[in-house]
């Protein structure tokens, strides 16, 4: 289904809510025939529409988190796709830890916006509906009840004297003094508009009844605290949630790196592989190995291989997997997406000890969520090699001695037929060597 639909569901949940109580009033106001009827029936629509909304709004706040979550994922997927994810890039690397928020348990996210939106459409629906309503059975009181509406509106937003904006001690007496006032605003203002309410329209006759309800309306309506902090809340890790898939969607700035690694499949089986560098002369220094399927091969580098391999992640075309000198590490994210990045499922055997398997967040500062040491480590990034490994032939380029876990995911790539590159800063043959 898709968020839109999700949305709307509460949306018209929380219109209905509001309506079934705007019309009752418009009935006693108006004291027309088979009131009695008219007013079981709203109530009925009042009672559905509020059972909806209780079980509408959490469903539409969790579709509203996994879909920002899917956002965060989808984004780093590309980037992967595109080579960025290595620490050097820090323009993205800023970009995901900010938009980290929506992506773990703990608050606030999108999804806390949803319930305050609900009930502020709702209670917006019942003033505009009761101060309507009064001013069609008895103009002044529809005027007047409109005008404390936005004035009592008006008091309860607005913003803070420019001495409360220090820091230390005094800024928190500051914060916690307001804390204690807003309550008290809220219910004196919704206060003074039902009485507002009540009286206006209580002294003609016929309508007590009516002005009696709007006034328990308006007060109920108003005496509501709105806390806009969760739906600021929200704008804030939405706008953050759309600065990473720019982010990630923008091709990176060329590092100014000479080397360039070329990598097409052979038609008998096998890779070419085609290693571009700057030679003494200022001359590109061209180094080609026509590799079998699962061989290793090891090329010499003219400067420090792991500063070779970084700049490769820019320029490295064909089917190539870089292992990047220190793989990321989300410690936002669930081991399955360390592992696939949401976009397959998770090798067998990962999860042992894990307290909470695939949807383990493998950092403790959050929670659900534990810190893994660097063997643990080593076998998620073992793992995400694994899981990205093509189907057909394909290069992995390393420029360092594989750790076990790394050593054993090679072994079973080269079963598949893929080919390992090692790149050494130390003058050795081209010709493929064991790693």
């Amino acid at each position: 289904m898709r968020l839109h639909r999700v949305l709307w569901a509460p949306l018209t949940a929380a219109l209905l809510r509001a309506a079934a109580p705007v019309t009752a009033t418009a009935l006693l106001l108006r004291h027309g025939p088979a009131t009695g009827y008219a007013l079981a029936a709203c109530a009925a629509v009042w009672w559905a529409a509020r059972t909806l909304d209780e079980a509408l709004v959490p469903r539409a706040a969790r579709a509203v988190d996994h879909a920002a979550r899917r956002s965060v994922l989808n984004a780093l997927a590309r980037a992967a796709d595109a080579r960025r994810l290595d620490p050097d890039d820090r323009e993205l690397a800023d970009a995901a830890h900010a938009a980290a928020g929506v992506a773990v348990r703990w608050e606030p996210k999108p999804g806390t916006a949803v319930a305050p939106a609900a009930r502020l459409v709702r209670d917006t629906g019942v003033v505009a509906g009761v101060c309507a309503a009064l001013g069609a059975a008895y103009a002044p009181a529809g005027w007047l009840c409109a005008g404390v509406a936005v004035l009592a509106g008006a008091v309860r937003v607005r913003r803070h004297a420019p001495a409360d904006a220090g820091f230390g001690r005094t800024r928190w007496l500051a914060l916690a003094r307001r804390t204690r006032r807003r309550p008290v605003t809220a219910r004196v203002s919704a206060l003074a508009l039902a009485l507002t309410a009540f009286l206006t329209a209580g002294t003609r006759p016929g309508l007590e009844t009516g002005a009696a309800l709007a006034a328990v309306l308006l007060y109920r309506a108003g005496a509501g605290l709105q806390d806009l902090t969760a739906p600021r809340h929200a704008v804030t890790a939405l706008r953050r949630v759309r600065a990473l898939s720019a982010t990630a969607a923008r091709p990176r700035a060329p590092r100014g790196s000479a080397e360039r690694l070329t990598v097409r499949p052979l038609s008998g089986g096998g890779l070419r592989i085609r290693l571009t560098q700057p030679g003494p002369a200022g001359r590109p220094h061209v180094t080609e190995v026509r590799a079998a399927p699962g061989a290793s091969v090891r090329l010499a580098t003219s400067r420090a291989a792991v500063d070779v391999l970084r700049g490769l992640m820019a320029t490295a075309t064909g089917p190539v997997l870089l292992v990047a000198p220190e793989p990321l590490r989300l410690g936002f994210a669930t081991l399955a997406d360390n592992v696939t990045l949401g976009t397959g499922p998770l090798p067998s055997g990962l999860v042992a000890g894990l307290p909470y398997g695939p949807r383990t967040l493998l950092s403790a500062q959050y929670s659900r969520g534990v810190d893994l040491d660097d063997p643990a480590w080593s076998a998620v990034t073992a793992a995400r090699l694994t899981a990205h490994l093509p189907a057909g032939p394909a290069l992995i380029c390393l420029a360092a001695s594989p750790d076990p876990a790394l050593a054993r995911a090679l072994d079973r790539a080269r079963a598949r037929g893929a080919c390992v590159l090692r790149l050494d800063s130390a003058p050795v043959t081209a010709a493929p060597e064991p790693v």
